[in-house]
């Protein structure tokens, strides 16, 4: 089985976007197993069913915006937009 890591990796024959998508996608995953927290978990914390958390994991799917806020407060993180040139200087 592939890890987050693996299909981070392995990525170079889809679109920027989808690959910006993918990555900010395994960096969220990455952070729940980091933090011991399991899909059930985050089902809690969010209130979303277990089953929806893993539809938001999985690549194929593409998250509302609204869930992806839920799931990062669970994580205790926040969806920042820094600006391009910002990051680009960093």
């Amino acid at each position: 089985m592939k890890t987050w890591d693996d299909v981070s990796k392995d990525i170079s024959s889809i679109p920027d976007d989808k690959k910006k998508y993918i990555s900010l996608l395994a960096e969220m995953v990455s952070v729940r197993e980091r933090k011991g927290l399991t899909q059930a978990q985050i089902s809690e914390i969010t209130g979303l069913s277990q089953p929806s958390v893993a539809r938001l994991e999985n690549p194929s799917n593409n998250m509302s915006l609204i869930t992806a806020i839920k799931y990062l407060e669970a994580l205790g993180m926040e969806l920042r937009f820094i600006p391009k040139e910002t990051k680009e200087k960093e």
